[in-house]
């Protein structure tokens, strides 16, 4: 009977033992596949910007997660500060990691959209269609989103809409206003505030309005062109921009305003030329700090100028009405119809491709900067 129970008891210590250690295996591979798959959001670059590391979308695309607590870092809520702090893309999915970044960027650049309307085969909606197949970093949209915003519900119905037709690639896209956009004044900026979220590091007054970004080894400003009046990036605006390109770090500056800064037709005479001292105060600063390249829209054509050794692109027309074209005297190659461009920029080598809105192919144009 001893040897019986003795032998029961060995027994249910041996499953006792073996419980626990298959307990154990368990856990440790749950806990260690827990830790394991859990991704950095976000690092320090060595200019005090967030770098995107193995991002993960985002349930709030105006914010940023960090891991660190490097002061230089941009906090989760944006600061209602007038402090140049160019934002390392707030919108998911950003830079997929580090290495990306020296690999090259690609983004899409989205002329004027006023005309857009809800017919499923749309011009906007036939961009999207195509944009939606490449692998984009960013898309910037130039201006001109609307045909008109008064401010009133009408306007935010009409934002709505575009929103539902960007859908598939608004969590990667950056807005410049209008002057369409503007038609309604304050009341029009704070519809614009109220249905995008932006990076919120621009002056104070041009929150969401004026804004710079970092995505890989490129540094992105987005500037206003219609306020407080028409054809002038103003003096507040130049004085925050030659702040922030002070401190920009990044190898290519890729600036972007709505009305052109000089004269690409003959019919095109609301642009910023139309105020000369401004325009040059501007391009002044663009030049010192030797940008890339400018992209504007406004004019309904797409073309493009080098002037003063800076690449000045048009994307003006990707669903709005042709009503004017493009001169040789004032461009250096220019064409009318609905289209849209994408930039491959891969160190200093830049690659512009331009397509119609089914994604054929029209023009390719390369510099070296």
């Amino acid at each position: 009977m001893n040897r019986q129970r003795n032998y029961r008891m060995t027994l249910i210590s041996l499953a006792v033992v073996l419980l626990f250690a298959s307990g154990g295996f368990f856990i440790a591979k749950y806990a260690y596949g827990y830790f394991a798959g859990k991704k950095t959001i976000a690092a320090v670059s060595d200019s005090g910007n967030e770098t995107a590391t193995n991002a993960v979308p985002l349930a709030d695309k105006g914010n940023i997660v960090t891991t660190s607590a490097d002061a230089g870092a941009v906090p989760a809520v944006p600061a209602a500060s007038s402090s140049v702090q160019p934002q390392e893309n707030p919108h998911a999915p950003a830079v997929a990691d580090a290495a990306q970044g020296s690999a090259g960027v690609t983004f899409a650049v989205i002329g004027d959209t006023q005309r857009f309307t809800s017919d499923m085969g749309g011009n906007l909606q036939r961009t999207v269609a195509s944009l939606v197949k490449r692998d984009l970093d960013a898309v910037f949209v130039m201006g001109d989103v609307v045909s008109s915003c008064d401010g009133k519900d009408a306007c935010v119905a009409k934002y709505e809409n575009w929103k539902k037709i960007m859908l598939p690639i608004f969590n990667k896209t950056y807005l410049v206003m209008g002057n369409h956009d503007r038609s309604g004044g304050n009341k029009a900026d704070l519809v614009w505030q109220r249905i995008f979220d932006l990076p919120m590091n621009g002056p104070d007054g041009f929150k969401e309005l004026v804004y710079s970004l970092d995505i890989g080894d490129s540094h992105f400003v987005v500037l206003d062109s219609e306020k407080p009046k028409e054809h002038v990036v103003n003096k507040e605006q130049r004085d925050w921009l030659e702040g922030d390109l002070a401190k920009n770090r990044k190898e290519n500056v890729f600036v972007f305003f709505h009305e052109p800064a000089f004269r690409v037709s003959q019919e095109s005479k609301d642009i910023l030329e139309n105020e000369p001292d401004e325009r040059d105060a501007l391009w002044n600063i663009l030049k010192k700090y030797d940008v890339t390249a400018v992209f504007n829209g406004h004019v309904h054509f797409t073309a493009g100028k080098v002037r003063d050794g800076i690449h000045q692109f048009i994307i003006g027309d990707t669903d709005a009405a042709a009503d004017d074209t493009p001169h040789p005297e004032f461009t250096d190659f220019g064409f009318t119809g609905h289209y849209y461009s994408v930039v491959t920029v891969t160190g200093k080598n830049v690659d512009l491709k331009f397509y119609s809105v089914d994604g054929n192919m029209l023009k390719e144009y390369s510099f070296t900067d």
